[in-house]
């Protein structure tokens, strides 16, 4: 007997006329079949019953020929394939089966049926914890929560129940395993990268869905979404500049940036005025009481992540005067919501800091394009900015490790290193864009030699790896006497493969830039320089 075919099933099954289970947010038939499932939403646009839906549905059919392929090279009648890194099946429908499978033996099809589907349920979980356990901490090697803050329960929590998070946590996850396998001639490393493929896809298709559904929520549900949207945006913001092969990273920093743009209010008041927290507690623009306590510390940890990346994102793309106002006047407020030691090492200060600097390198490139660009305002523009850092790293000198008030609590001691090396990296940004890109100048020359310095002095020389930004602007400004000394550094980030992280794109930049110098001894050359031979916009996080 025929089962009735449900006129609210998922538009993939309807557009294939399948037996749809309705599951949430996804079906289990398209899961099962690796295919992308297009959910319960809105008619897609290419629903049209014309062209566009025949090309959807030939792609589709295409997709599933290839996994059915792939699925009869694992699915043996001989010696299943019990493999834990084998790629999963999942619940396949032996109804939609090709005549060419039926061939085997029932009995060891239902065996190795069964045991694809326990391992298709049992590789999610083991690339969930991979990440939760590998990539995620190697991503923000200093985001170390003590419970008091919260721990990371939460990130758990937000993982389980957005699932466009989850998908592009497990695609980075899968592209770390990858990255391990390559090489080593094992088939897991084409099994991974279907699974990599895979979960990206069902990413970029659930944050579509998100960001449809929120143009028709309101209140509660439109808070919630956007916190899960940010939060997707930055995991795959990670992903692309792992990747290193597109300037993808760039669209989502953009669609990140305007989420927060409508959730800043949650952040622009200080932590220690009860009444401004009253005060935002009972504004009617105030999203925070919408929001969970794991949602709340998602929101933080994104929002810190978003600020970091957008900061440093101005050496490669330009500073934006749109939104220059709103970071520094969330990261100056003390003992405010955001503390960007917690997340990446280094204090508030420099960052701001560093948006101050780049915001005068467009102003610099804004008058140079007019004519009218005044050296004695540059000079003083700078010059009020080098007074900061001075007045800040004598400051982060004097810091007193362990003290209750320090904002970096527990983390305070490295960030007293990270700091004092983002700032002499910042120093040498100052001086490039005063004066150009020449090592021998005294103040660059100096400040290179005092980061140098602050390098090799770490406490760990794998931190290297995670203070990319620092380490490609300094490196790109030593002078030829001191390549040999940088590049040493570099080989303390171990580029293996357990690497993770965007070292080797800054040490890429590094000596395309000596190259280049070399090539054009009298003129300006520093890491834009270096980034436009090689054809690349790097985010140097």
């Amino acid at each position: 007997m025929l089962v009735a075919r449900s006129s609210t099933g998922c538009w993939t099954c309807r557009l294939r006329k399948k037996k749809c289970h309705e599951e949430q947010p996804t079906c289990s038939t398209c899961n099962s079949l690796r295919i992308i499932c297009h959910g319960y939403g809105e008619k897609p646009s290419w629903m049209d019953g014309g062209s566009s839906e025949k090309a959807e549905s030939e792609r589709i059919k295409k997709v599933i020929k290839q996994n059915k392929k792939h699925k009869r090279a694992i699915v043996s009648p001989v010696v299943p394939n019990n493999d834990p890194g084998s790629t999963p099946i999942g619940d396949t429908s032996m109804k939609d089966a090709e005549p060419s499978e039926a061939t085997q033996s029932p009995s060891c099809v239902s065996c190795s049926l069964t045991t694809m589907m326990n391992d298709y349920n049992g590789r999610e979980a083991t690339l969930l914890m991979h990440y939760l356990d590998v990539v995620f901490p190697l991503q923000f090697r200093f985001y170390r929560p003590s419970v008091s803050e919260g721990g990371r329960g939460w990130l758990l929590s937000i993982l389980l129940h957005t699932k466009p998070l989850y998908h592009a946590a497990l695609s980075l996850s899968a592209y770390h395993q990858s990255a391990m396998y390559s090489g080593n001639g094992s088939n897991a490393s084409d099994n991974i990268l279907v699974d990599l493929q895979r979960h990206h896809s069902l990413a970029l298709v659930g944050l579509r869905q998100h960001i449809d559904r929120l143009s028709l929520e309101i209140g509660m549900g439109n808070v919630n979404t956007k916190v899960e949207i940010l939060a997707c945006m930055i995991c795959l913001i990670s992903f692309e500049i792992l990747k290193g092969d597109s300037n993808d990273w760039q669209t989502h920093l953009q669609a990140a940036r305007t989420i927060f743009m409508s959730l800043k209010d949650n952040f622009l008041c200080p932590l220690n005025n009860s009444n401004a927290v009253q005060e935002l507690g009972d504004s009617q623009n105030s999203d925070s009481t919408a929001l969970s306590l794991d949602e709340e510390l998602a929101l933080e940890f994104f929002s810190m992540a978003l600020i970091w990346f957008d900061c440093l994102s101005c050496v490669t793309i330009g500073a934006n005067s749109e939104y220059a106002d709103v970071y520094p006047s969330i990261l100056r407020i003390e003992n405010g919501k955001i503390q960007l030691c917690k997340l990446m090492g280094s204090q508030n200060w420099v960052m701001v800091a560093i948006m101050d600097i780049a915001l005068l390198a467009e102003w610099k490139i804004a008058r140079e394009g007019t004519g009218d660009l005044s050296q004695s305002q540059l000079a003083r523009r700078a010059a009020c900015i080098e007074d900061q850092l001075e007045t800040g790293m004598q400051e982060n000198r004097a810091r007193q490790i362990g003290d209750n008030s320090d904002p970096c609590g527990v983390r305070a001691q490295e960030s007293q290193h990270v700091t004092h090396i983002f700032a002499c990296a910042a120093k040498v940004y100052l001086y490039v864009v005063q004066s150009g890109g020449y090592p021998k100048i005294p103040e660059i020359k100096v400040s290179v030699l005092a980061a140098l310095k602050a390098f090799q002095d770490l406490p760990d020389g794998q931190w290297i790896r995670h203070l990319v930004w620092p380490f490609c602007i300094v490196s790109c400004m030593a002078d030829a006497e001191n390549e040999d000394e940088f590049r040493k550094i570099a080989s303390l980030a171990n580029t293996d493969r357990e690497i993770f992280c965007n070292f080797q794109n800054a040490a890429s930049i590094m000596e395309e830039c000596w190259r280049v110098r070399k090539s054009q001894i009298s003129s300006s050359c520093s890491w834009e320089t270096a980034m436009s031979s090689l054809g690349v916009q790097t985010l140097l996080v």
